[in-house]
């Protein structure tokens, strides 16, 4: 899938790096941290390991946040600015300077959102009208296939992971979702309950006989209404990596998925 990803955050607070480097390394992201614009800038001037994406923290920013992004190398990289006080610069301005989203929290989803994906109708829309394309616009493209026969749980999952910038694959038949392992590549495999022809857990046992047969393994995730540690641990006995209790908060399905299968960018166009 090609390098990992990394990342900066440029702030002065030490605990908000640490706690947004271990948010994103579940991600399959790595942070590096600067204080300012000059240790940003020499961070940045290191070909090997230079950052895909910048995270700005507005409150110990030491400049201007609109002077701060003019002054940064290859301003086509993904900015982010967090601005959770007083607001130094309007959304439009911060827009209009480069920066492709502007939250108001360290809030766990928005940030997730705004690193993976696509730019907002509002975001677009101002990088129309800028005579430089100083906004990147990235993607990421991993594949899930999504395999369950309760249709609202399955709709539900289906958006969730499409919000997050995921192409979702999905099966209400075991025989259905088999075949589509077999013929396509995924990131990982979604089981949830509910399943035509066989149960989620006779669906897992399959799929991991096959694959010590010669079919390429992927990360499995199942979807389980039983709470019951038992049966989680019969779950994962029978070859899921991960459970998951239904119902979930959608931020742990992406939370789940992400930690699974962990993406890299890719650069619209290539190749």
């Amino acid at each position: 899938m090609g390098q990992s990803t990394t990342a900066l955050i440029v702030t002065k607070d030490p605990a908000l790096a640490r706690q947004v480097r271990r948010l994103v390394r579940t991600w399959g992201i790595s942070l590096a941290s600067a204080r300012g614009l000059d240790e940003a800038r020499g961070i940045m001037a290191n070909a090997r390991n230079s950052p895909q994406i910048i995270l700005v923290d507005a409150e110990t920013l030491d400049c201007n946040p609109v002077a701060f992004a003019a002054q940064l190398p290859h301003r086509s990289r993904p900015l982010i600015i967090v601005q959770p006080g007083r607001e130094r610069c309007t959304k439009e301005q911060l827009l209009a300077a480069g920066y492709r989203a502007v939250l108001r929290s360290w809030n766990t989803p928005e940030i997730y959102s705004a690193i993976f994906e696509p730019l907002t109708e509002d975001t677009a829309a101002n990088a129309t009208r800028l005579s430089s394309p100083v906004v990147g616009r990235r993607r990421f493209e991993p594949a899930i296939l999504l395999t369950g026969g309760l249709e609202v749980a399955m709709r539900v999952a289906e958006t969730t992971l499409q919000r997050a910038g995921y192409r979702v694959v999905t099966r209400t038949d075991s025989e259905e979702a088999l075949h589509a392992l077999q013929t396509e590549q995924f990131s990982a495999f979604v089981i949830g309950s509910g399943l035509r022809n066989r149960s989620a857990l006779e669906l897992v046992q399959l799929y991991r006989s096959m694959c010590s047969s010669g079919l390429k393994a992927v990360p499995v995730l199942m979807l389980t209404a039983d709470t019951q540690r038992a049966h989680h641990q019969a779950c994962l006995d029978a070859g899921a990596d991960r459970c998951l209790t239904v119902p979930y908060h959608p931020w742990e399905l992406l939370h789940a998925v992400a930690a699974l299968a962990p993406v890299p960018w890719r650069d619209r166009g290539s190749g």
